[in-house]
């Protein structure tokens, strides 16, 4: 079963983060757990979380007035509503994913920059760099690719690669990834900032009917990565991240940071396996 986690601050981002792990947890037949963190003492009421039955009467997959049971029953799907205390949000979340599978982690970020970002460093980005999971961001004033009606008929997908973590990774997961939105990738472009790649990505065999295409930049990484979004109207920038400390950087930031905070459209942060060395033998 496939586990969709979305921390949820109640924000109109995070609205539009919970449409798309809705439709990432039907179309997989999967479950989806929404946790809510708050200081402790500061209640909470279910009514204020995002409203799973609504949607999907919205989304004509349910009628009115039906029941949790028969939203297992009708649909398959499992999803579970949580909430936990604290003053560290990231501390929290962490804690209760450790208890919990997750294979997608769904969130909105604010996208600070400059002094706010270093004053009060993004909540999201920490949170993925913690638990070091496929995380897809939305940053505010993104729409998205979901329709609100539920709807989506494919992807286009800008890939950010680099001889430093593998560029063939991101590319091996987008089988996956068209699993998780239930749709057709149209279009995928990598894009690369830089000297020449040592090693071009291939596209996967399975996707042959997917156009591929690969371009090479001297530009620099953030504004030309964003540039060539918004061009090429992707739904989805993939950045691949090679482990926590790529992505807690502090004053000007990763790359990934950056782009997270300012992509034209959600950002899909994947991190790179990492291997502990192994003694000789």
């Amino acid at each position: 079963m496939t586990n969709i986690f979305h921390p949820t601050d109640f924000s109109e981002a995070s609205n539009v983060a919970f449409r798309h792990a809705m439709r990432m947890t039907l179309v997989t037949r999967g479950s989806l757990e929404i946790l809510h963190v708050a200081p402790k003492g500061k209640a909470i009421g279910w009514s204020e979380y995002p409203h799973v039955r609504e949607t999907l009467h919205k989304w004509g997959l349910l009628h009115e007035g039906f029941t949790i049971e028969d939203l297992t029953r009708k649909t398959g799907i499992k999803v579970r509503k949580s909430r936990a205390e604290g003053s560290n949000v990231v501390e929290a979340t962490s804690q209760h994913i450790a208890r919990h599978p997750v294979d997608m982690m769904v969130l909105s970020t604010e996208g600070r920059s400059g002094l706010a970002e270093i004053i009060s460093p993004s909540v999201s980005t920490a949170l993925a760099a913690a638990i070091s999971r496929p995380t897809l961001f939305f940053r505010e004033g993104v729409k998205g690719f979901v329709s609100p009606d539920g709807r989506l008929e494919g992807v286009n997908i800008l890939i950010a690669v680099d001889d430093d973590p593998d560029p063939q990774l991101p590319f091996d997961y987008l089988p996956e990834l068209s699993r998780l939105v239930g749709a057709q990738i149209r279009k995928v472009v990598s894009l690369h900032c830089g000297s020449a790649l040592r090693n071009r990505p291939v596209a996967p065999a399975s996707m042959d009917m997917t156009v591929f295409e690969h371009i090479d930049s001297d530009g620099d990484a953030v504004d030309t990565i964003n540039a060539k979004a918004a061009e090429m109207q992707a739904d989805i920038i993939i950045v691949t991240t090679a482990g926590p400390s790529s992505i807690r950087e502090t004053l000007l930031g990763s790359t990934t940071r950056n782009i997270i905070r300012s992509a034209p459209c959600a950002v899909l942060s994947l991190p790179a396996p990492s291997y502990d060395a192994q003694p000789a033998v």
